[in-house]
């Protein structure tokens, strides 16, 4: 017995606090409250508004393996909310309790599903509420659960006039990020808002040609605005041949290119041959050979068909041999449609 409860001693040392934000956990023990006092309704213990609440403690199980050490701020906070949330208190203290609890875990969907429902009930100011949600993106970016909050004010006010400036400001310090991406186009589409979209895709193209993210807005513009016209895949795909020759390596370029190629007609298959030959000429670029192959499938001839079994095995053996075995599968599906013709 003696043993095993040593070993869960050792166990207990050395906790790995998985999944954890730093302020929920004490790295060393805490005698005192490490918080300041106006900017939390912490200690709740002593704090006369919370005087009727009875704290709900975690449920850990009788006998928890790993128990995870967090500090008292962040245990009473929640012992308080969980009180809150069995008594479905809709109040202006329990909103503010929000605001605590997303203070020490801005992930916490509970939190802010329940701050919503608090919004609703105590009909609150959402212009203010749309303000205090900037500040916390600012922060911590890339937040599911803030970018779905964001998204209910922005229908219940149905009012998307910062949505656009604000996305673009948050991509000043991350081009990439996804939340602020598929944010930019639910109000696109939601709001019918296209207007200066395809510019605001080449100014960022224009600082990064490798944005693949732009890339893929870009796409999303097109398809809901004017649709891939013959004009319009014409202008594309000469915007696209300018950013592949400063960057013939640049697979977001040619993944665009492609999906310009995959809506395009037959008619149109040459100015795309051309130019990929134009920079195989240049560069071995796996990119260009690996569209080639699939602008030679497309025509169905013999003698492209013969040709794209070649550039296969050139990818497989030389260029490209780290999928050597997809390259090869290419092959087979290709002599099939040889036989096939």
């Amino acid at each position: 017995r003696k043993r095993r409860r040593r070993e869960a001693q050792r166990t207990q040392r050395g906790s790995l606090y998985f999944c954890v934000p730093p302020s929920c956990v004490a790295s060393t023990p805490m005698t005192d409250f490490e918080v300041q006092e106006d900017k939390t309704m912490y200690p709740f213990s002593t704090n006369p508004e919370w005087s009727d609440i009875t704290p709900l403690k975690q449920d850990d199980g009788p006998n928890p393996v790993v128990s995870i050490l967090y500090s008292k701020r962040f245990s009473e906070s929640m012992d308080y909310f969980r009180a809150i949330l069995q008594k479905d208190e809709r109040s202006p203290r329990a909103l503010r309790l929000c605001s605590e609890i997303i203070d020490l875990n801005s992930a916490n969907y509970t939190a802010w599903h329940f701050r919503r429902a608090c919004l609703k009930e105590l009909d609150s100011n959402l212009t203010e509420e749309l303000k205090y949600v900037s500040e916390i993106t600012l922060q911590t970016p890339k937040n599911y659960q803030l970018w779905f909050h964001r998204r209910k004010l922005v229908e219940w006010l149905n009012d998307p006039s910062l949505e656009l400036e604000f996305t673009a400001k948050v991509l000043e310090s991350d081009s990439k990020n996804y939340h602020v991406w598929s944010h930019r186009s639910w109000v696109n589409q939601h709001f019918n808002l296209w207007d200066g979209e395809l510019a605001f895709t080449k100014s960022l193209l224009e600082q990064d040609l490798r944005n693949n993210s732009a890339f893929n807005h870009r796409y999303t513009v097109v398809k809901h605005t004017t649709g891939f016209t013959r004009e319009v895949i014409q202008s594309e795909s000469r915007f696209v041949f300018e950013l592949i020759t400063k960057a013939p390596n640049n697979e977001s370029a040619w993944n665009y290119l492609r999906g310009l190629f995959d809506t395009n007609e037959f008619s149109q298959h040459d100015e795309f041959q051309r130019f990929t030959e134009d920079v195989i000429s240049g560069t071995k670029s796996v990119h260009a050979y690996s569209f080639l192959v699939d602008i030679l499938m497309r025509r169905k001839q013999n003698s492209d068909l013969l040709r794209a079994v070649e550039i296969c095995k050139n990818l497989g053996s030389e260029l490209d041999e780290i999928r050597v075995k997809y390259w090869k599968y290419v092959e087979k599906l290709i002599r099939q449609q040889i036989q096939d013709e």
